[in-house]
């Protein structure tokens, strides 16, 4: 690949031989569900920086808050390839996490040049956020850095399934199910070993939900599972019986469908359990030394490649023969790639 090349997502000043040791500024412009807690203008966790948009619908509490995540693209100096917003993407997902809060990301910002409008909404759920514990958040940050690779991208996997799914507990909730036994799937059937799918899945709760844990909490999860089973198996649909589930605030009810009584989780209830549990795996890993990064993770999901002149002058054309696949089977620091 030529020399001229640069990162997609990346507006950088000048080829490497300038002796350029700045790195770009990016910002990451978000929505999330619930509104900002008063009186937290700014958040800094590690090298990120998060702080509220002060929006008329977030300010009369009529809809989302708007954040604006800011941090330098490291990454690019350290590797000479980077993808800041899918950095930014999976910093969104794991503060969805921690903050039990659906996050969209409205558009990214690099070199103060905004590079990827795309207009979202949340769905309000949850509204409020009382505070945002800074240490609590690092130390989360800091155990998920810290896991096994394969095991750290499987987490991240499970942080992104969890986010989409906040989007659908009130419009869908047969989905958002589906989605939140996935999210919990995803971890457990590398980190649990031993029985059927349906026994690591279970397993991996019991380990680190914190539940009170007897024969009927089993039994609940269990159902959950063979609920899952049937909504990706036969397309069945239950957000009718979900939401009377959710009014009556159980954890399960049975209800007569088609003349069979059947086990019907209530979404709410099952969502907070699946933060926990993916929250507390990670509060109960040993500290270790850092073996990951989200820059570096973004970096590996490159697809393809775009001249240098499109990064240093936006309204030049980029011609399709120009842009080439990145090899995703390498990891060299002369190699340029999104």
């Amino acid at each position: 690949m030529s020399e001229d090349r640069k990162p997609i997502g990346v507006t950088y000043g000048g080829p490497e031989s300038s002796g350029e040791t700045e790195p770009s500024p990016i910002s990451i412009r978000a929505q999330i569900s619930k509104v900002w807690p008063p009186g937290q203008e700014r958040v800094n966790i590690l090298h990120y920086s998060i702080r509220q948009i002060p929006v008329l619908h977030s300010i009369l509490d009529i809809g989302p808050s708007e954040i604006l995540v800011e941090f330098s693209d490291r990454t690019f100096l350290a590797r000479s390839q980077s993808n800041p917003e899918e950095e930014g993407r999976l910093f969104l997902d794991i503060f969805s996490l921690f903050l039990r809060t659906q996050v969209k990301l409205v558009a990214t910002t690099i070199n103060e040049v905004q590079v990827t409008p795309a207009p979202f909404r949340t769905n309000q759920y949850n509204s409020k956020i009382d505070s945002i514990d800074q240490t609590g958040f690092e130390n989360i940050l800091s155990r998920l850095f810290q896991l096994k690779p394969s095991v750290f991208r499987r987490m991240l996997r499970s942080c992104r399934i969890y986010n989409t799914s906040l989007g659908f507990i009130l419009t869908d909730p047969t989905l958002a199910i589906y989605l939140l036994v996935a999210s919990l799937e995803s971890i457990a059937h590398i980190v649990e070993s031993g029985g059927t799918k349906e026994d690591r899945f279970v397993r991996f709760i019991e380990k680190n939900s914190g539940l009170d844990w007897n024969a009927d909490v089993k039994e609940t999860l269990l159902n959950v599972y063979k609920f899952r089973g049937e909504i990706a198996h036969n397309g069945t649909e239950f957000n009718t019986e979900i939401d009377l589930v959710g009014s009556i605030n159980i954890p399960m009810m049975k209800i007569e469908i088609d003349g069979q009584e059947k086990p019907i989780p209530n979404a709410k209830w099952f969502e907070k359990l699946v933060q926990q549990t993916l929250l507390n795996f990670l509060k109960n890993q040993p500290a270790a030394s850092l073996q990951n990064d989200l820059g570096k993770e973004a970096a590996k999901r490159a697809i393809v490649t775009i001249p240098l002149k499109a990064m240093k002058e936006p309204n030049l054309i980029t011609f399709a023969d120009e842009i080439e696949m990145a090899d995703r089977n390498q990891d060299s620091q002369k190699k340029n790639t999104m």
